[in-house]
């Protein structure tokens, strides 16, 4: 019994050591207030809906596409997750341009696709997925 209690004992703290070393998700939260022309709230309409990443506020390249998804509104306001391990990597782009400069999310939705505008400006969220190699050293880690 008591080989047991020390098993059960090792493999919780082995499960917490490697939850602690697991890869950064590569997803991000996003909510959102989605009304009709006339200030009216969507609720309980499935809708669909799709991310871009420009390198620009208008026009500019596109560097991303996310898969269509769907959405549900209760009096305007949803939540979803965009992956960015999945979807469409322009040429040229990877997960890594998103450290390389300014990036704008444009959502479109409904069906048709249609742009909401103004695109976003994406912030630091992003830069939490990369770092520079050797940016973290043992002294700037607190134990």
């Amino acid at each position: 019994m008591e080989n047991v209690k020390r098993l059960l004992g090792l493999s919780i703290i082995l499960l917490f050591t490697l939850s602690a070393f697991a890869d950064v998700p590569m997803s991000v939260n996003y909510q959102g207030k989605l009304t009709d022309d006339d200030g009216v709230p969507y609720h309980d309409e499935v809708l669909d809906i799709q991310f871009r990443l420009y390198d620009a506020a208008t026009a500019g390249n596109l560097m991303w596409t996310s898969g269509a998804e769907s959405v549900n509104p209760q009096h305007g306001l949803f939540s979803t997750e965009i992956d960015f391990s999945g979807g469409v990597w322009e040429a040229g782009y990877s997960i890594k341009s998103l450290d390389d400069g300014t990036v704008y999310l444009e959502v479109l939705i409904g069906s048709p696709l249609t742009a909401l505008s103004p695109r976003e400006k994406i912030t630091s969220t992003f830069h939490a997925f990369n770092i520079a190699d050797d940016a973290v050293s043992e002294a700037k880690l607190l134990m």
